[in-house]
């Protein structure tokens, strides 16, 4: 004998799963109602009941406008990640044209820069939690002591003031240099040496301009390049914890 329209096609309307964001895990077909136990048989307990079928239900959430952003820029953002050597050359072709003959202003500039394009090869591999959790570690060691010490001897500034220790602006340039050559993906080795000679540039233009001293200097090089290329597993376990608290709402 035939089967009904209703149990045809498709569960009946009071066997449907409940909800109006719920679907289930694989397309309903025409085998799975009703479904025949080992007999044959299509008797109840052959059948698919709504809550078996509704089992391997999932919620189906409602598109995440800045997921869907994301997810429409990640292709321009990969093609971008390719061309990082040239995309870098224009940045700081530009930061030097913007800021020359003021050593101290391109110094000041190059601390800026290099850290954001840090960021951008950072956010396009994932590691956006782990970069700006590193850059929070950086900042926290570099006020930390300025506060601390900051009219000590060590820390007395060549032109007269304070809170010179350590260079702070020498400490970002050389985490931006070294979070470039951690994240942007292949890059040519000029380019790499391009980047550190930019973070170097950097506190020795602090030096030029009496801001800062050379052991000053050289500390705050020495914090920035240690945040950067140094593991640290509290950030990564935070960054495991963020994706995987972003793929559960994707």
């Amino acid at each position: 004998m035939p089967l009904s329209g209703k149990l045809a096609g498709h569960p009946p309307e009071s066997n449907r799963c409940p909800g109006p964001f719920m679907q289930p895990r694989r397309p309903f077909v025409r085998s799975d109602w009703p479904r025949t136990d080992a007999t044959g048989s299509t008797g109840p307990a052959g059948r698919m009941t709504a809550q078996r079928f509704c089992a391997g239900a999932r919620p189906m959430m409602l598109p995440n406008p800045l997921q869907a952003a994301l997810q429409a820029a990640g292709p321009p953002l990969r093609r971008l990640a390719e061309r990082t050597d040239a995309v870098i050359a224009v940045v700081l072709v530009l930061t030097v044209l913007v800021t020359v003959p003021d050593n101290r202003r391109l110094g000041s500039a190059l601390q800026v820069v290099l850290p954001l394009v840090a960021l951008g090869c950072a956010a396009t591999r994932g590691e956006t939690v782990n970069s700006l959790g590193r850059f929070a570690v950086l900042q926290a060691g570099i006020k930390g002591p300025k506060y601390l010490i900051g009219e000590s001897p060590i820390s007395q500034r060549p032109d007269g003031g304070d809170r010179g220790f350590p260079s702070g602006h020498t400490a970002v340039a050389t985490f931006g240099a070294g979070q470039v050559i951690r994240h942007c993906a292949a890059l040519h080795p000029v380019t790499r040496a391009v980047v550190v000679a930019a973070a170097a540039f950097t506190g020795g233009s602090r030096i030029e301009s009496g801001r800062h001293s050379l052991w000053q200097t050289m500390a705050g090089a020495l914090w920035g390049w240690a945040i950067a290329c140094l593991p640290l597993a509290g950030l990564r376990r935070a960054g495991r914890w963020m994706r995987k608290l972003r793929g559960r709402h994707v």
